[in-house]
């Protein structure tokens, strides 16, 4: 086993590099600890000192995950690791697993999701057979986190079965593993559409897990779960009642990280706007704006997360407050350079500015809209079509019908080339411009 593994670790390369959508969770970040007996341990100096040069190694790279920096730095060392077995013959096979392992963590920190997985599935050529089975269950849970995490679903359900599996052959049928692994069962069941499989995995996940402060994090990823497929399930007392439960378990729960905060306020946020409960809402993403600054202050989901707080705004026709969290918006997006986000802040900030009635400056600020994404994107995206549609808007309401007319078709030919991202807008649009064309033949009627 050994020897198949040093070839393959021959054959691995450490270059290739792929972006992968993520789905964030905080659970990938356990990082097992491997404790693998070795034979014929006769007292060597010089390889009793290359292996306290690995202890140290692995120290450096714990330090480097801790922190969330220098992430390159911990997989290098890592690396350096694997080299002294394949090469050197310093380091043990039990090492060279904690490597793999070790590295494949950082890789799911980093959100190279499918990277991470061929290092997982390396490490588990090197694992013992028959042999130390919760910590082979462990590696095959994160085998299959990863396969979720890159829509593979089918791999993931085998992976998270075997898992299952091998947990209960080591008498471990209430450990968390388990409460998180039917988490993920659960929501393989709701993308298949069997919500009552999907609920049933919750509940069961939620009694799994003992009223300790260290597992509130997973006791509110179930109940935040359960609510949105009871609301599937059209059980809409009960998804209200797991919300609540969630929102009051979350105000007073102490043993949640930082991360972990943020991954739980996203998820009670999605939520609440299944369940349409508009105020809850606003608090939340007021909390998200917090968090993330306290994560991270250079964050661009900084005015990201403003900007969706502005939009709950929207909906409410508060315009005072819209007006003030999308100038907050676009103040962080200058203090970031964060161009790409300007022209969509920007119209929203002029749309704003009309339905306040300063028309003046919603025209200036639309078209500084027009200007900064078609500056950045270097053509004409779907912000601008809704941006010459609300110019068209504004002009119409002047009853300036030549000039609201060009809008409007400026827009629908840049909407319809963008495959009408916005259907509402472009219906909108249409129906103006049919109005603007019946007033103006009717003026033509009366010359």
């Amino acid at each position: 086993m050994i020897r198949q593994a040093k070839g393959l670790l021959q054959n691995i390369s450490f270059s290739k590099t792929r972006n992968l959508t993520f789905y964030n969770n905080t659970s990938f970040f356990f990082v097992p600890s491997y404790n693998f007996s070795e034979t014929n341990n006769i007292p060597n100096p010089e390889k009793e000192q290359a292996l306290s040069k690995i202890k140290k190694q692995f120290i450096d790279a714990d330090k480097y995950i801790r922190k969330r920096k220098n992430l390159d730095e911990a997989i290098k060392i890592y690396q350096e690791i694997l080299y002294s077995f394949n090469i050197t013959q310093e380091a043990k096979a039990k090492q060279c697993l904690a490597a793999l392992i070790g590295i494949g963590n950082v890789l799911v920190l980093q959100k190279r999701i499918d990277r991470a997985l061929g290092y997982y599935l390396l490490a588990l050529a090197f694992h013992p057979e028959n042999k130390y089975e919760f910590q082979r269950g462990i590696l095959y849970k994160q085998i299959a986190e990863c396969y979720f995490g890159i829509a593979e679903y089918e791999n993931a359900s085998e992976y998270f079965n075997k898992a299952l599996a091998l947990f209960k052959d080591s008498n471990n049928e209430d450990c968390t593993q388990i409460g998180q692994i039917k988490l993920y069962i659960g929501r393989l069941y709701a993308k298949n559409g069997d919500f009552s499989q999907a609920a049933k995995n919750y509940k069961e996940a939620e009694k799994i897990f003992p009223k300790y402060i260290e597992n509130d994090y997973f006791i509110l990823k179930a109940k935040t779960q359960l609510a949105k497929t009871y609301f599937w399930c059209k059980d809409k007392k009960s998804a209200k009642i797991s919300i609540k439960e969630a929102i009051s378990l979350y105000d007073k729960a102490q043993g949640l990280k930082l991360q972990q905060k943020i991954e739980i306020t996203k998820e009670i946020i999605k939520a609440l706007k299944i369940l349409q409960i508009r105020e809850g809402i606003i608090e939340k993403y007021k909390t998200l704006v917090e968090l993330i600054y306290e994560d991270d202050p250079n964050s661009k989901n900084i005015p990201i997360t403003l900007m969706n707080l502005g939009e709950q705004y929207i909906e409410l026709y508060d315009r005072p407050k819209i007006k003030e969290i999308y100038l907050r918006a676009l103040e962080e997006a200058e203090r970031l350079g964060l161009e790409e986000l300007k022209g969509k802040i920007y119209l929203n900030l002029g749309i704003c500015y009309w339905t306040l009635q300063d028309t003046n400056h919603a025209i200036d600020v639309i078209n500084n809209s027009i200007e900064k994404n078609k500056e950045y994107y270097k053509y004409e995206n779907a912000d601008v079509g809704k941006a010459y549609y609300y110019l068209g808007r504004i002009y119409f309401e002047e009853w300036d019908l030549d000039k609201s007319e060009k809008l409007f078709v400026t827009a629908l030919k840049i909407l319809s080339e963008n495959g009408s991202e916005d259907e509402h807008v472009y219906a909108r649009c249409q129906e103006y411009l049919y109005k603007v064309r019946d007033y103006l033949r009717e003026a033509d009627n009366y010359k």
